[in-house]
């Protein structure tokens, strides 16, 4: 599927853009992965998210695609806070990710979040949160098209 996707977004922007359209989508694949490492290190994103989110920013851009990785951790997070707070965990969940942090800053090795196995049922599935960014940021475009006419 990523294969897919990277294809199609590679061919689309030697469409859109001629030539140089490779290296826009070769820049448009690496911005998330480079913005991103860190939480991958610290385990507190995935590398599926993360090539997700390199395929959406081959098809939409950089500019876009920041929208679209503030959206899906905006609504991350509040999806995992409701869950935290269902669980009545948000306090001990905090702490432990005030904990991660600080230990990687100190370190300077990015520590593991939710390391802990009881802690994993506290995960969501964080694909989800980055197809309601994308939806979210493709209304807002769409929305934008209409005003302008």
């Amino acid at each position: 599927m990523v294969a897919l996707g990277v294809g199609g977004g590679v061919i689309y922007r030697v469409w859109e853009d001629g030539t140089h359209g490779m290296g826009i989508a070769i820049l448009n694949m690496l911005f998330p992965i480079v913005l991103l490492f860190l939480l991958f290190l610290m385990r507190a994103i995935g590398a599926g998210d993360i090539k997700l989110f390199s395929v959406i920013a081959i098809w939409i851009g950089i500019k876009q695609s920041c929208y679209v990785i503030a959206a899906a951790f905006v609504i991350g997070a509040i999806w995992g806070l409701i869950r935290l707070i269902l669980s009545g965990s948000l306090i001990a969940g905090a702490l432990l990710f005030l904990q991660c942090v600080r230990t990687s800053i100190l370190t300077g090795h990015p520590e593991i979040f939710l390391k802990d196995l009881k802690w994993d049922k506290h995960r969501i599935h964080f694909a989800v949160a980055i197809a309601m960014g994308f939806a979210l940021v493709s209304w807002q475009e769409v929305v934008n098209c209409i005003s302008w006419q």
